[in-house]
């Protein structure tokens, strides 16, 4: 299981370095402002999700697959909260790849049997919430602000700057300057 873990999570960082490497590409749709507003409540039910996923959780017995449900959740929210090329082929693959996968699970009634606990229940939903408000919290920073023609670099200088994508906007040319790397 631990040669497991570390491989996945290789895999997972590769993604990531790939994702980061290819620039967002020409915007194939206009982002989604619903996507955009329900995103964050979104992805705490994916993050209790997730932590419900190895629980003996009621959550778990009732959803029966919650980390395939969370990546299909994560997926769509992002998929229409982004529409750049680069945001598209990660989230629809991931998407795709999830839809196949529980398609599969359910065929071979793969589901695990165990007594479920509250106890498991209230964890998932505090662990959940509590990591997707950090990740929340870090995302800019994480994973930039996704702003065309301006590097990876750039883009932390500024989240870190200014903190959010309202700040960003209202700034003036002297607000500007004093980003590390521009003035």
């Amino acid at each position: 299981k631990l040669a497991y873990s570390l491989l996945a999570i290789a895999g997972l960082v590769l993604i990531v370095l790939g994702w980061r490497a290819a620039g967002p590409g020409p915007q194939l749709f206009a982002p989604s402002p619903l996507a955009i507003r329900v995103a964050p409540f979104v992805m705490i039910a994916v993050f209790i999700l997730l932590a419900s996923s190895h629980a003996p959780a009621h959550l778990r017995a009732a959803v029966r697959h919650p980390m395939l449900i969370a990546v299909m959740l994560w997926s769509i929210v992002h998929l229409f909260a982004n529409g750049d090329t680069r945001g598209t082929i990660l989230f629809a693959a991931f998407l795709g790849w999830a839809l196949v996968d529980l398609v599969s699970v359910v065929r071979r009634r793969a589901v695990a049997t165990f007594e479920p606990r509250w106890r498991a229940d209230l964890i998932a939903i505090v662990a959940g919430t509590l990591i997707a408000l950090l990740v929340m919290t870090f995302h800019r920073v994480l994973f930039g602000l996704n702003i065309p023609k301006v590097g990876w670099v750039m883009a932390e200088n500024l989240a870190r700057h200014f903190g959010t994508v309202d700040r960003l906007m209202e700034a003036t040319q002297e607000d500007l300057v004093e980003v590390e790397g521009i003035g």
